[in-house]
Protein backbone atom coordinates (compact mmCIF):
# COMPACT_ATOMS: atom_id res chain seq x y z
CA UNK A 1 0.00 0.00 0.00
CA UNK A 2 2.83 2.21 1.28
CA UNK A 3 4.24 2.01 -2.51
CA UNK A 4 1.15 2.46 -4.01
CA UNK A 5 0.59 5.42 -2.00
CA UNK A 6 3.92 7.29 -3.33
CA UNK A 7 3.16 6.28 -6.94
CA UNK A 8 0.23 8.38 -6.52
CA UNK A 9 1.88 11.32 -4.77
CA UNK A 10 4.56 11.32 -8.12
CA UNK A 11 1.81 11.39 -10.56
CA UNK A 12 -0.25 14.23 -8.48
CA UNK A 13 3.36 16.20 -8.08
CA UNK A 14 3.66 15.25 -11.83
CA UNK A 15 -0.18 16.96 -12.66
CA UNK A 16 0.99 20.13 -10.52
CA UNK A 17 3.67 21.11 -12.73
CA UNK A 18 0.81 20.21 -15.64
CA UNK A 19 -1.17 22.10 -14.30
CA UNK A 20 1.37 25.24 -13.76
CA UNK A 21 2.04 24.89 -17.13
CA UNK A 22 -1.32 24.28 -18.77
CA UNK A 23 -3.31 27.57 -17.92
CA UNK A 24 -2.98 30.34 -19.74
CA UNK A 25 -3.80 33.72 -17.60
CA UNK A 26 -7.05 31.85 -16.19
CA UNK A 27 -5.34 32.39 -12.52
CA UNK A 28 -8.26 31.83 -10.79
CA UNK A 29 -8.97 28.20 -12.08
CA UNK A 30 -5.16 27.37 -12.02
CA UNK A 31 -4.93 28.18 -8.32
CA UNK A 32 -8.21 26.31 -7.23
CA UNK A 33 -6.72 23.06 -9.51
CA UNK A 34 -2.87 23.58 -7.34
CA UNK A 35 -4.87 23.88 -4.55
CA UNK A 36 -7.03 20.81 -4.87
CA UNK A 37 -3.86 18.70 -5.98
CA UNK A 38 -2.08 19.95 -2.59
CA UNK A 39 -4.99 19.03 -0.69
CA UNK A 40 -4.65 15.27 -2.37
CA UNK A 41 -0.75 15.10 -1.49
CA UNK A 42 -1.53 16.30 1.90
CA UNK A 43 -3.83 13.30 2.76
CA UNK A 44 -1.77 10.48 0.85
CA UNK A 45 1.28 11.53 3.00
CA UNK A 46 -1.07 11.58 5.91
CA UNK A 47 -2.02 7.83 4.89
CA UNK A 48 1.84 7.32 4.03
CA UNK A 49 2.39 7.72 7.81
CA UNK A 50 -0.39 5.54 8.62
CA UNK A 51 0.24 2.44 6.72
Amino acid sequence: MQQDIKKDIAFLKEMKTYAIQGFNGDWSSRDHVLGMIEHWIHELEGLREKA
